[in-house]
């Protein structure tokens, strides 16, 4: 997948040369990172999940977790 983001990223004529040198090399890092967000929304999803039913008796106690610093 890292290679297909580089050869797109080389077939672009948009950028300089350099510019394309330098964003090709970054791409199997960039692969990683969206690799590793993907990973995080999942475990806030799971999260979610396991935590949902607590929320009603969150709202019915009218506690608030944020004060205005106002």
């Amino acid at each position: 997948m890292s290679a297909f983001s580089a050869l797109n990223i080389v077939g672009n004529t948009h950028p300089s040369r350099r510019d394309r040198f330098t964003m090709s090399l970054g791409a199997p890092l960039m692969y990683l990172g969206f690799y590793v967000v993907t990973a995080v929304e999942y475990l806030a999803l799971l999260q979610l999940i396991v935590k949902f039913h607590r929320l009603p008796a969150s709202v019915s106690r009218d506690q608030v977790a944020l004060v205005s610093p106002e």
